[in-house]
């Protein structure tokens, strides 16, 4: 079922970059027609080598090494930084990128996110506090492509899609529709309870929206799409939705990525789909966003294909994540949640 979240007609031209960061970090809403779906593998991903990831991207080691988190949600900070290696694939050719994201210290350039989603007939408010990143776009050998400020808002620091996986999936989110209500397919969970889910699907959109203000990281996520696909998304003013389907949790103690253990990750079904037609397919592994985590929603690895077009494909992986200075206080913390 999908959750309806109500824009500006002038912001809806947005939703070609947004749209596409968003479905790109798995990685969106309006209520929606039926939505074409084509078969998918429902098989859980397999965590990569630390030696495949070493060649594949040689110059991680030197903007990040190792992965370091805290042991609870809330403890995020400035210069905390996250290291993604990302790869947009046609066929045999391959493209491999570095993305290195670090939280600053000052607001977000518009330091108020707000947003109105309608869930199942009710509406939930969103009125949260932003915090300025850095964005650097680097090749798989460490050299500077791109660098520039972006914005995320404080509350998807706290949540991630790991909320939704938490209660089984089931559910989606979706941008540029009716804002017809639909009935929850499962009424045996309550909108405080739901809540949480809610901010944690809300924050691809957040990504999304970083990703569509950096043209250079936003073209190279445009490989991940046809151009059919992407005039489409403008054809129906950025209608587009991300659907969690079956739900696997990992064994305790597994390592979903090199260096990153002992926390509780999900395997996810992922389905995306564009002015109600799938585009993208695959899976995505999420764990809860403990600082610095949150710089990525969580989302520690994802391989995607185009529904329509097989030979294109997107990969993303946590090659790193170091924590910053002091963290909030509990009282600070508190603050910034909802």
């Amino acid at each position: 079922m999908a959750f309806a979240e109500r824009n500006r007609l002038s912001r809806r031209m947005r939703w070609l970059g947004a749209g596409i960061g968003a479905a790109w970090l798995s990685l969106a809403c309006g209520c929606m027609g039926t939505v074409h779906v084509t078969g998918a593998s429902a098989v859980p991903l397999t965590a990569p080598s630390e030696s495949g990831l070493e060649r594949r991207f040689p110059g991680a080691s030197a903007l990040i090494e190792g992965i370091d988190t805290a042991e609870e949600s809330g403890r995020w900070g400035a210069g905390d930084r996250v290291l993604l290696g990302m790869t947009f694939a046609n066929g045999t050719a391959e493209t491999e990128r570095l993305l290195l994201v670090e939280l600053l210290e000052e607001p977000g350039r518009r330091p108020v996110f707000r947003r109105r989603v309608n869930v199942f007939g009710d509406e939930l408010r969103i009125d949260s506090p932003t915090r300025a990143v850095r964005l650097g776009l680097f090749d798989a050998e460490g050299g500077v492509i791109d660098q520039r400020a972006g914005q995320l808002a404080e509350v998807f620091l706290d949540y991630g899609p790991v909320e939704v996986a938490r209660i089984g999936g089931g559910y989606a989110i979706s941008t540029g529709g009716d804002d017809e209500p639909r009935e929850n397919p499962r009424p045996e969970i309550e909108l405080e309870t739901l809540t949480p889910s809610v901010y944690g699907m809300m924050s691809l959109l957040a990504f999304g929206d970083g990703a569509s203000d950096n043209p250079t990281l936003a073209k190279l996520i445009q490989r991940a799409f046809t151009a059919g696909q992407q005039l489409r998304l403008l054809w129906t003013w950025g209608k587009f939705e991300i659907r969690f389907g079956d739900v696997e949790r990992l064994a305790d103690g597994a390592e979903p990525v090199p260096g990153l253990r002992g926390i509780e990750a999900y395997d996810c079904q992922i389905r995306i789909s564009i002015g109600g037609v799938e585009a993208l397919s695959g899976r995505a592994v999420v764990v809860p966003t403990y600082a610095p985590l949150g710089l990525c929603g969580g989302i520690v690895a994802a391989e995607l294909v185009n529904s329509a077009n097989p030979s294109l494909r997107a990969g993303i992986v946590l090659l790193g994540a170091e924590r910053g200075g002091a963290s909030l206080t509990d009282d600070a913390v508190e603050e910034h949640r909802y």
